[in-house]
């Protein structure tokens, strides 16, 4: 015990006589829990019966409200082993995985009639209606159709594919993932996202470095005079 002078003996007494655990009283003094374990043992201090059973019946009662055991520690900052030997001297049964979640969800493992499952699923979208996602740009312009031919963008995309043989018309890779870049950007020239001349049919690894590479970042709005640069760079 050199490592503890006799101040700070009498002060671990003190603390201890007066309910505190030998963890908390490491935390207070800034020692190991060894250490003051080893400092009660060697002063002869009787055992904090009255902090053991004070603990165990919150530990008990938090449990049987249903809180689980990681949550128990996080709220009285205990360990796992603390908390679990706790319940166990508290005689109450340790719960599986299925019946903690069963105490949060009531609909889980169990068999519902057809009518309790619609009230159930009206229940959900009542609580989760204010938190709907609105719709993104990009789903908005996967429902826009061809002005001519009343086709979706994406099944426009795909005869264009086709029409290249799957090919990149640049590098003439084949085999390769494909995506149909459009020269002028969608955004800011919507009136060219259907004209031939403005679409072109290349290897996804070619339209990531034209996107994120030379422009700098895939949002930027692009031309075709961008688009020319980049090509000029790269030879």
């Amino acid at each position: 015990m050199a490592w503890l002078n006799q101040g700070e003996k009498e002060e671990i007494a003190t603390l201890y006589r007066q309910g505190f655990s030998t963890h908390k009283i490491a935390l207070i003094l800034g020692k190991g829990v060894t250490t003051i374990k080893r400092a009660v043992q060697k002063q002869c201090l009787p055992k904090n019966d009255y902090v053991y059973r004070e603990l165990d019946i919150k530990i008990a009662e938090l449990y049987t409200e249903g809180m689980s055991m990681p949550v128990i520690c996080k709220t009285l900052e205990l360990n796992i082993k603390r908390v679990l030997n706790g319940i166990k001297r508290s005689g109450i049964a340790i719960r599986s995985i299925s019946q903690q979640f069963a105490i949060y969800n009531p609909s889980i493992g169990r068999k519902h009639t057809t009518e309790t499952k619609i009230n159930l699923s009206k229940i959900v979208h009542e609580r989760y209606k204010d938190r709907i996602v609105a719709e993104s740009y990009r789903e908005k312009r996967g429902k826009r159709l061809h002005p001519k031919n009343g086709l979706t963008e994406n099944a426009w995309h795909r005869i264009l594919l086709k029409e290249a043989d799957f090919t990149c018309q640049i590098s003439g890779l084949r085999g390769v993932k494909l995506n149909v870049h459009h020269l002028d950007s969608v955004k800011d020239s919507p009136d060219k996202a259907w004209e031939l001349n403005n679409l072109i049919v290349i290897s996804q690894e070619l339209h990531k470095e034209f996107h994120y590479g030379f422009m700098g970042n895939p949002r930027k709005p692009c031309t075709s005079d961008d688009w020319k640069a980049f090509l000029a760079q790269r030879k």
